[in-house]
């Protein structure tokens, strides 16, 4: 009877330890996702789209469609980084610009010519941000 009470304590510790260990290893592979931006950096990156939005000049109705477009196009981009495979830079780089390009096309319609060249500035320093911040990452 001590024998099989022994049993059963050394296979409950190998049991618990091993559920331990599953929960370290997941906690690692979610520790090893780097983010292309620190909360800090993206609050930043946030307040200066924010106030580039403002200088576009737009009535409160367009700047409603056009931060909601932004906000789906900047979220796919958002999503690359999650991606269960490691994505190489040139894939990245590849899905943040069909992303950023579905942007311009989808917010173009709507913009005056002067608010289309300000937003496409804007998509600019926002892409080159972007693929700076990549590089670093990736090297």
């Amino acid at each position: 009877m001590k024998i099989i009470k022994a049993l059963f304590v050394i296979a409950c510790i190998f049991s618990m330890s091993s559920v331990n260990s599953q929960n370290q290893d997941q906690t690692e592979k979610k520790d090893d996702k780097v983010r292309l931006f620190t909360m800090e950096e993206y609050s930043n990156l946030h307040l200066w789209v924010d106030k580039t939005i403002q200088e576009i000049g737009m009535s409160n109705e367009l700047k409603e469609k056009y931060e909601t477009l932004f906000g789906f196009h900047l979220d796919k981009i958002g999503r690359l980084e999650e991606n269960e495979t490691e994505l190489t830079a040139y894939e990245y780089l590849k899905g943040m610009k069909l992303q950023i390009s579905k942007l311009n096309s989808s917010v173009a319609p709507l913009l005056s010519s002067d608010q289309n060249k300000k937003h496409l500035d804007l998509m600019m320093d926002f892409e080159r941000i972007l693929t700076n911040k990549l590089a670093l990452k990736k090297s």
